[in-house]
């Protein structure tokens, strides 16, 4: 029995450790584990290494899921209204349409996994990362509307 065909523009991929893209977005340095185009879109996955007090705006997705699996430290996960610390090894399952948001809340910077799905919102990672070679961009001139779709 033949092995199925891999689907369109997603291919096995080997990828050795200080491989890929990193860059620094927002104040927090992320790792482009794999990305939308490596996956025929289907999913991309990064990994965060956050400073203490750092974290995203509540936000929402319309067309992302998002899981964040903790690797190190300690955060406070925003879900709906609800506010919960978590620590290595849990891990938050938010589906789209759902306003959340994390912050490191321990005293060291702590890291996470995000697997997002389908892929492409790393691309806005992209393009923040793009700006900031242009210019020197504040991060108060974005509004939780920026980070929304």
């Amino acid at each position: 029995m033949e092995p199925p065909a891999a689907a369109p523009g997603f291919l096995p991929a080997l990828i050795d450790l200080g491989e890929g893209v990193t860059f620094t977005m927002l104040g927090t340095t992320m790792r482009l584990i794999a990305t939308g185009a490596e996956t025929g879109g289907r999913y991309a996955v990064l990994e965060q290494v956050t400073p203490v007090g750092w974290g995203p705006p509540r936000h929402i997705h319309s067309r992302e899921d998002e899981i964040f699996y903790i690797l190190e430290g300690t955060y406070e996960v925003h879900c709906w209204d609800k506010r919960r610390p978590v620590s290595a090894g849990a891990r938050a399952i938010l589906p789209r349409g759902v306003p959340h948001g994390f912050r490191n809340t321990g005293l060291a910077p702590a890291r996470l996994i995000t697997v997002i799905t389908p892929g492409g919102l790393e691309d806005y990672s992209s393009l923040f990362r793009n700006l900031g070679r242009c210019h020197q961009a504040q991060p108060t001139l974005l509004n939780s509307r920026d980070l929304t779709d």
